[in-house]
């Protein structure tokens, strides 16, 4: 998805994929992700993302085990619960607008503010 840059909500339905890459979308504000199998989610430098699509994505694929959001300068308060409880490594370095923080899986290793 290079180069697409007035992508805001791609859908993108498929039980067997396992790691997407949708970094550097600067327009992109809500992803819709229903992935069951996704471990791997990079959407470092999507600075429109919204903290609503991320919640709505830790519901959604909740497989997750890495989610890249480093550079993503709109997040306020993101909130990412993971009730199954798969994430063990996130990343929010250089996302200077969180005011706030919420994240949850019972796996998790590696939260990344820096």
């Amino acid at each position: 998805l290079q180069n697409c840059d007035n992508l805001t909500s791609p859908e993108v339905i498929a039980e067997d994929l396992t790691q997407l890459d949708l970094s550097n979308l600067k327009a992109l504000t809500n992803p819709i992700l229903k992935c069951d199998r996704l471990n791997a989610l990079n959407l470092a430098d999507c600075v429109s993302l919204t903290d609503a699509a991320l919640q709505r994505i830790s519901v959604t694929c909740p497989r997750l085990q890495l989610v890249k959001l480093s550079g993503c300068s709109s997040l306020v308060r993101p909130e990412m619960v993971f009730e199954e409880g798969h994430l063990e490594e996130i990343d929010f370095s250089n996302c200077r607008s969180i005011k706030s923080l919420k994240v949850q899986s019972e796996a998790l290793r590696l939260v990344n503010v820096t």
